[in-house]
């Protein structure tokens, strides 16, 4: 759960990918947790920090859970875009754009898994 030491006479960076914290994390209403950072401000730079609390799920579950909704209708899917575009008269945050993937994401990750499979041989 901690950042790299830096290096002498380097200046630190932030570490490429998320830290772990999950081994210091208590989950019981009984110890709370504390989450303490430090770091030198500099003029001009903005920080910010998130801490995600997250369940680690299995494919066979995810897989169920998808089946267990069923397939739908293609007019739904367009139907959510085209709410997610419309602008909100009482919001000041407007959607200009909404990024979508075309691609099944069951389909994906079998696919992912199959070529993951053929490199590990």
């Amino acid at each position: 759960g901690y950042a790299p030491p830096p290096k002498n006479g380097v200046e630190q960076k932030r570490p490429g990918r998320p830290l772990n914290i999950t081994s210091l994390v208590r989950l019981s209403s009984a110890v709370p947790n504390q989450i303490v950072v430090t770091w030198a401000p500099e003029i001009g730079k903005t920080y910010s920090m998130s801490v995600y609390l997250v369940r680690q799920l299995t494919s066979p579950l995810l897989l169920q859970r998808l089946r267990m909704k069923g397939i739908r209708n293609p007019d739904h899917s367009r139907a959510l875009i085209k709410e997610k575009l419309t602008a909100d008269p009482d919001s000041e945050i407007a959607t200009t754009s909404l990024r979508v993937s075309l691609m099944c994401p069951v389909s994906y990750r079998i696919h992912k898994i199959l070529v993951d499979s053929r490199m590990s041989l």
